[in-house]
């Protein structure tokens, strides 16, 4: 039997602003992205809220985050 391979803990490097407060819960905005210098999508049941990077950074619990403004949504097409 395979041995599986421990869970890798990404550290946040983005705070996502803006868009409809309910709709992204607080503890969603705080997260690591691939690249945070390009868009960011996040999918949310039949939509994706847009973010686009901003030359912002926050400090919060000793991390520096990039911000992240909230531009669009859009919907799946069904």
């Amino acid at each position: 039997m395979p041995q599986s391979q421990p869970a890798v803990i990404l550290r946040p490097n983005v705070v996502l602003r803006g868009g409809a407060v309910p709709s992204i819960p607080e503890e969603q905005r705080t997260r690591h992205v691939f690249d945070p210098s390009q868009p960011f999508t996040l999918p949310i049941a039949n939509r994706y809220e847009h973010f686009e990077p901003t030359g912002e950074t926050v400090s919060l619990d000793g991390l520096e985050l990039r911000v992240m403004q909230w531009v669009s949504r859009t919907y799946v097409a069904e």
